[in-house]
Formats: C-alpha cells, sequence, structure tokens
C-alpha cells in the first residue's frame, strides 16, 4: 500500500519527468487494490491537478472506472490533456468507449478527432446500437464519421437513415452520400436487404458514387415489383453515368410509374444524347411527363433547348404550360448570366466556336438575352481557351488534351463538325484523311468557320505519305504550311 501511495504522491509532482515515471510504474501494479485506491484518492483530493494525472493512470491501466472522467477532460481539457484522455480510453475494453470515441469526432481539437478516427478504424469492435446512440447524443460527430473509411460503420448507419428522428436521419444521409469507393461492395450487399426504403437509399449511394460495379445490380433493381424501387433505381442510374445505362433509362420511359423518374434520371446523365432525348420527350401529351422535362432542362441550363421552348410556349394553349414553360427559360436564362464575364474567353465543349451574345424578344417590351454557342447556340463551354487544334492521328488515344490556353483534339475520336484554328496530320491513312474533308469540311454547316478556313494552317508529320488527290484537297481548303 505504501508503494501505491508512494506513487500517487509522484503523480501530483510539478516534475513532468517524474510524474510519466510514476505512470509507468503504477500501470505495472497488479491487483485489484491498486485501481481502488486510485479511485478513492480521485474522490478524495481536491487537487484538480492530481485528480487528472490519476484519472489518466487509471485508464493507462485499463480500468474501465476511469471512463466518465476521461469523458471530463476530453470536453474540458487542453489538447495535450484530450489527446492523453483518448489515448487512455483506447487501452480500456469498455462498450462505453465507443460512445465516446464517436463523440470525439466532433471534438474541438483536430488532433483529438483525428486520433478518434484512427483509433475506431483499429479496433476490432461491432459499432451497432452504440454507434446511432452516439450520434444521438452528439450529431455533429457525424460530420466526422466519412473519415473512419471502414465498412463497419454502413450498416449502423443505414439504422440511423430509418430513425424516427429526422435530425439522425439526415445526419446519416450526410455521412453515406459522402463515403469513398471502400463503401460501395458493402452497399452492393445492402441491395438485397428486404427492406423497400433501405434499398432505395443505397441504391441512391451507389449511384453518387459512379462505380460501375453497381450498374448490374441497380438494373436489377428496375425489375422489382416496387414502382417505388424501380423509380429510384433509374435515377441511380442517371448518376452513375455509365454509357450503359442510357437504355436502361430510355426503356423506363415507356413505363408509367417510372416515366417521370426516368426523365429526371436523363437530367443526372447528361450529355448530348440525354438532351436530345428530353428534347424530343417535351412534345409528349402527358402534362406531367412535360413538366418533369421542363424542370430538368431548367436544371441543366443548356441554352440550346431555348428556340424549342420559345416555339412550345407560343403554340401552347393552356395558361399553365405556358408559365411553366417561361419559367423554365428564365431559369435557363439567370443561370447564364455567370458567363458574361468570361464569355470572350469561351469555346464551346460540342463544336469549339467561340461565344457570342443573343437576343430573344419575346414581346414589344421583354427580351431574353444569353450568351452561347455563335454556331450550335449550347452554353456548355469551356474556359480559357485561346487555340483549337485538330489532330489526325491514329496513335492518340485521348479524346482531347488540354495544354494551357491550347486544346488538342483528337478528330479520330471526335467525328464530327467542330472548329479549330491548325490542322496537324500526323500518322493516318489516306482514307482517314479523306474521311475528315468530307464530315468536317465538305458536310460542315459552320458558316463563319467555313470563310475562315483558308488562313487555317495544315501542318503534317514526318514520313506521312498521302494520295495527290488528298494533297490537292488539303491545299484548296486550307493554308498548307509544310509538305510531307
Amino acid at each position: 500500500m505504501d508503494e501505491i501511495n508512494r506513487e500517487i504522491q509522484a503523480l501530483g509532482s510539478d516534475d513532468r519527468e517524474i510524474r510519466e515515471a510514476a505512470v509507468v510504474r503504477i500501470t505495472k501494479l497488479t491487483g485489484k487494490r491498486v485501481g481502488d485506491t486510485m479511485c478513492r484518492e480521485i474522490d478524495k483530493t481536491s487537487n484538480p491537478f492530481l485528480k487528472k494525472t490519476l484519472t489518466l493512470a487509471l485508464g493507462y491501466r485499463g480500468d474501465a472506472r476511469a471512463v466518465d472522467g476521461l469523458a471530463k477532460y476530453l470536453e474540458e481539457g487542453d489538447p495535450e490533456t484530450a489527446l492523453s484522455a483518448i489515448n487512455s480510453l483506447a487501452i480500456i475494453n469498455d462498450y462505453h468507449v465507443v460512445h465516446l470515441l464517436i463523440l470525439a469526432l466532433s471534438n474541438k481539437f483536430k488532433e483529438v478527432r483525428r486520433r478518434a478516427a484512427d483509433l475506431l478504424k483499429s479496433r476490432d469492435i461491432t459499432f451497432g446500437d452504440a454507434f446511432v446512440d452516439a450520434m444521438e447524443r452528439r450529431r455533429g460527430g457525424s460530420d466526422r464519421l466519412a473519415q473512419i473509411e471502414d465498412v463497419r460503420i454502413i450498416a449502423p448507419l443505414l439504422k440511423a437513415r430509418v430513425s424516427r428522428n429526422i435530425e439522425m436521419r439526415w445526419a446519416a444521409h450526410d455521412v453515406l452520400s459522402r463515403l469513398g469507393d471502400f463503401a460501395v461492395e458493402t452497399f452492393i450487399e445492402a441491395l438485397r436487404t428486404r427492406n423497400k426504403k433501405v434499398k432505395r437509399e443505397v441504391a441512391g449511394y451507389l449511384g453518387k458514387l459512379g462505380d460501375m460495379r453497381a450498374l448490374q445490380p441497380i438494373t436489377e433493381m428496375l425489375a422489382d415489383e416496387n414502382a417505388d424501387v424501380r423509380s429510384d433505381a433509374v435515377i441511380a442510374l442517371g448518376a452513375l453515368g455509365h454509357p450503359d445505362s442510357f437504355d436502361y433509362i430510355i426503356s423506363s420511359l415507356r413505363d408509367p410509374k417510372t416515366a417521370e423518374a426516368a426523365v429526371e434520371a436523363l437530367g443526372l446523365f447528361g450529355g448530348e444524347q440525354a438532351f436530345d432525348a428530353l428534347i424530343k420527350i417535351i412534345d409528349t401529351k402527358d402534362m406531367a411527363i412535360k413538366n418533369a422535362v421542363l424542370k430538368t432542362l431548367g436544371k441543366m441550363g443548356e441554352t440550346r433547348c431555348l428556340d424549342k421552348l420559345f416555339d412550345l410556349e407560343r403554340k401552347a394553349k393552356n395558361p399553365k404550360l405556358k408559365q411553366a414553360v417561361l419559367t423554365t427559360v428564365e431559369q435557363i436564362v439567370n443561370a447564364n448570366r455567370a458567363l458574361e464575364d468570361s464569355v470572350a474567353e469561351m469555346r464551346c465543349s460540342h463544336c469549339f466556336s467561340k461565344f457570342a451574345g443573343f437576343v430573344h424578344k419575346y414581346s414589344l417590351f421583354k427580351k431574353y438575352s444569353f450568351y452561347a454557342c455563335s454556331e450550335c447556340k449550347s452554353s456548355l463551354g469551356t474556359y480559357g481557351i485561346e487555340e483549337i487544334v485538330a489532330v489526325i492521328d491514329n496513335q492518340m488515344e485521348e479524346s482531347a488534351v488540354r495544354e494551357g490556353g491550347t486544346l488538342i483534339v483528337n478528330w479520330l475520336a471526335n467525328k464530327r463538325p467542330f472548329e479549330f484554328d491548325e490542322l496537324r496530320i500526323l500518322e493516318a491513312e489516306d482514307a482517314d484523311v479523306r474521311e475528315f474533308i468530307k464530315i468536317a469540311v465538305i458536310e460542315s454547316k459552320m458558316e463563319s468557320f467555313r470563310n475562315r478556313m483558308k488562313s487555317v494552317t495544315v501542318t503534317f508529320g514526318a514520313g506521312l505519305s498521302l494520295s495527290d488527290e488528298t494533297m490537292n484537297d488539303l491545299k484548296k481548303i486550307f493554308k498548307v504550311a509544310i509538305h510531307p
């Protein structure tokens, strides 16, 4: 007993080395009496410094009676004390420690938050109800849960997602929607649940992750008898964005119970394919689908649809439809104003033409102004591009490569008319170049570009061999600077 008292006295020393040596010695002492004596001294002493040191030492002994005291020092201590407290907790094998570690994820000290995440990831524990209970006590901790990157957090989070507590549900949703690739396989496994609500939630999270492993499991959900499950599956396919998703989305348009969800999915899928599909659908007589398309086009903000919308509004006899169309127009035009300061440096993502200003006179007193591609009126563009270089090179794997203010576009991967400032024919067959001339020049409807083609320089790769006919055509169309 005298030995214990000596060590306890040493723990209250002003000398740090003496205190640390005492902690090491007291943790090696065996027997229940040691812990009992320390607990009595913690309750008895009026010295806050000694109380803190004793509590930390008790924790280092793995004594669960230190938990409440350590919890206090996690909250009220300085950074060093709080870190010592959480390290003490790491040694204690007690159910309540899991609560405290989860709560520590929202601790005011960064070092403590990071240590809590590391401990939760490394400990061989099942989070279960402890996880959900801790979230209820300190919802702010949910902001840090994604840092753990451990599949064990997913099941309790999904449980919290169907909680009666709305704040709990949203806190769990926030974490689940920010989990990384490590969660994919567990999410896919969760799709087997009979709980329809959980299945729908999981499909959404898989869609946001964009991992192609989820494609087949999500498409299988399209055969579910529950229309809500099918709808959430098709929306997830849109978010997934895989090329193979597109046909499934279009097929879902034919199901009256999933058609609106399919429209939303097209908006998430994005791109020219989805946009063209939406423009075709907008002529439907089904007002619910038509309104869904209008909302989706409004969110996409693509000015290419404005001519179609103005025509739809002009022909519409239903006042509510007219108003819905104009609401979409204004949403697109208002979002387009963000381009005003950068329009001079914008190039169209589709045909790479420069942007210009457009004005649509709706009435004598109202007009709509917007910025878009000078050729196709698309507002989807790339900022800071000064020069477009078209390349015909069968060794180039990328579709396009940006080098500073220059965008190098692989024509063989983009076989369509687009505007460019220079042409490089590096490694190509004569047939490739003739196809280029046919599609990019003869069939091009970009009048402004056709008018300036003679100023475009063409350069050739070393050893390139083209027929006389092809070379003569190139000379007629472009400014050929360097001959092969």
